[in-house]
């Protein structure tokens, strides 16, 4: 896994062009905004997105978004988290530091906060682990990925 933004890894512009955007939460409330994505450089595929959280109007710390649990709307220039999850669940969440200390755990536990899956089903294999739901890539671009 690597952080998109500082590296010299090109996927799209796409990405380049949103960068700071608004993140709000599926009821529109603003809760941060997008500082970088994480990507898996071997299968070439966004896994996260790095949301600067903001809590009284101050970025308080960074935590991740599965990229499938996040919706870009170029209409409007936000990105919506699309899963009904309360603000004081997304503080809730695993701080990010950066890559190296990302443990499989924090993203567990990431996962857990977004799904309705008890903690024993999510299960890690190298093999499996990013084919759920939460990754899908097509859920982040929509109709909008051309």
């Amino acid at each position: 896994m690597e952080e998109l933004k500082n590296s010299d890894y090109k996927i799209d512009d796409h990405f380049s062009r949103i960068y700071g955007r608004q993140v709000v939460d599926a009821t529109g409330a603003r809760v941060g905004k997008l500082k970088d994505f994480l990507f898996d450089k071997t299968q070439k595929r966004i896994r996260y997105l790095v949301l600067g959280l903001e809590i009284n109007g101050k970025e308080d710390k960074d935590v991740l978004i599965p990229i499938g649990r996040a919706e870009l709307n170029q209409q409007e220039q936000i990105i919506v988290i699309q899963e009904e999850v309360s603000f004081e669940e997304l503080k809730t969440l695993p701080t990010y530091k950066n890559v190296k200390s990302l443990a499989i755990e924090d993203e567990k536990e990431t996962l857990l906060i977004f799904s309705s899956k008890q903690k024993e089903e999510i299960s890690y294999t190298p093999g499996n682990f990013y084919n759920q739901e939460g990754f899908n890539e097509t859920t982040f671009f929509g109709s909008d990925e051309e």
